[in-house]
């Protein structure tokens, strides 16, 4: 039932994309379709399937064996924003078309068997390094043309972050929550994505050599970058909230009891309908309203409460909804980053340090739980404080940006 629902949400999806890439190209869209759309859609998936496996390898080596070794220093690759510093006269766009290369190179040998874990430690640690720096630039790597039926290119990247977001949850639903790119046959399975992902990269070069912008002009005083520092507490809360516990309908559905199915069709509607919702003028507009918004994160909290703490009949319903409002939330939190390179390599850095913080604390209350359940009841607040950073500074930006800063 679940797979037979999944295949037909996935030709929906297939459908509607080809249509609209088509239709895109015939306008002159392809440069912001390939650049903020396709390019972060296959780098989102691509880190979801190495993260799991590099935070899981990590684990297994330390705290699964009950000793500390130096395989823990590979979390420190995930810190790699503040590298940005050190590279930005290269420019956002080389720097993330060279880092869109090294992803899908490191992607692949991923996928080769090996029995050594050391080297599967290594290639997936640098898929997510390399995504990290990837990610700082394209937010901030603007195009000379514009479009006034697109969305504005922080929520395309969104877009192609909630299609990568679909993409991996699909892999992951029709293998019985196990991701069929990193199985037994992951070869199989790990080719024909590459494959597709370096065709974008050539077609997303070919189309966008000649249209990159020179950067934005906002000067940014010391101040103003410590700031934009401490608003990535934003990101990090969100992708600690995505890679533990919205995002796996398996894990809610284990943890409050409720349908795991029910779960899976929530959270893909919730995605596709961002992606769907968001190319057309009119809804975008009345989503991004500040009531509106802040509607959505008060239902928001109100789920996360519910799955968290009460776990009602209604979670898997909720679960799609909070997923939804998450992707809202990582757009507007975008707009805070607006500066140059740097600006987005330290909002992104102390994103990436908040998120692995809230990670390791995850797991050892998890991981000592086992042994003194009164630690595991620390699991709970971890995943509150991150739903209420994530409300309190996707709220308050929206309520500081100008109307036509939020709609544009």
């Amino acid at each position: 039932m679940i797979e037979e629902c999944i295949c037909q949400l996935s030709q929906m999806v297939i459908t509607v994309a080809v249509t609209k890439m088509i239709q895109s190209l015939q306008q002159g869209d392809g440069p912001t379709l390939m650049l903020h759309t396709m390019l972060p859609m296959f780098m989102t998936l691509f880190f979801l399937e190495a993260l799991r496996l590099f935070l899981g390898l990590i684990y297994f080596l330390n705290l699964g064996a009950m000793t500390i070794g130096l395989s823990v220093m590979y979390l420190f690759l995930l810190l790699s924003p503040i590298a940005v510093v050190f590279l930005k006269r290269i420019g956002p766009y080389r720097l993330a078309m060279y880092c869109a290369w090294g992803v899908v190179f490191f992607r692949l040998l991923m996928a080769v068997p090996t029995f050594d874990s050391s080297l599967s430690l290594i290639t997936s640690g640098l898929v997510a390094m390399l995504f990290g720096i990837f990610l700082t630039a394209i937010v901030v790597t603007p195009l000379k043309i514009s479009s006034e039926h697109l969305p504005d290119n922080m929520t395309r990247i969104v877009i192609g972050t909630a299609l990568g977001m679909a993409a991996d949850l699909m892999l992951r639903t029709i293998n019985a929550t196990f991701d069929v790119t990193i199985s037994s046959n992951a070869l199989l399975f790990t080719i024909p994505l590459v494959v597709l992902a370096a065709i974008v990269i050539l077609m997303t070069h070919s189309v966008c050599k000649e249209n990159i912008g020179e950067g934005e002009s906002i000067t940014l005083s010391k101040g103003g970058r410590l700031k934009k520092l401490f608003l990535g507490a934003g990101y990090g809360g969100w992708l600690f909230l995505v890679n533990t516990f919205f995002a796996f309908p398996n894990v809610i559905a284990r943890w409050t009891a409720t349908s795991y199915e029910v779960g899976v069709i929530s959270v893909l509607v919730a995605v596709l309908a961002y992606a769907m919702f968001f190319q057309i003028p009119r809804a975008r507009g009345i989503i991004l309203r500040r009531e509106i918004v802040i509607i959505l994160n008060l239902i928001f909290l109100i789920a996360a409460v519910d799955a968290i703490f009460i776990h009602s009949i209604f979670v898997p319903f909720l679960e799609g909804i909070a997923v939804f409002t998450l992707l809202v939330n990582l757009g507007i939190m975008w707009r805070t980053v607006r500066g140059d390179l740097v600006t987005s390599g330290l909002y992104h850095f102390f994103g990436m340090f908040l998120f692995l913080f809230l990670t390791l604390f995850f797991v050892i209350s998890f991981t000592a739980g086992m042994i003194l359940p009164a630690l595991e009841g620390f699991i709970p607040y971890i995943l509150m404080f991150a739903v209420v950073l994530v409300f309190l500074i996707s709220t308050g930006s929206i309520l500081l940006q100008h109307p036509t800063e939020v709609t544009e």
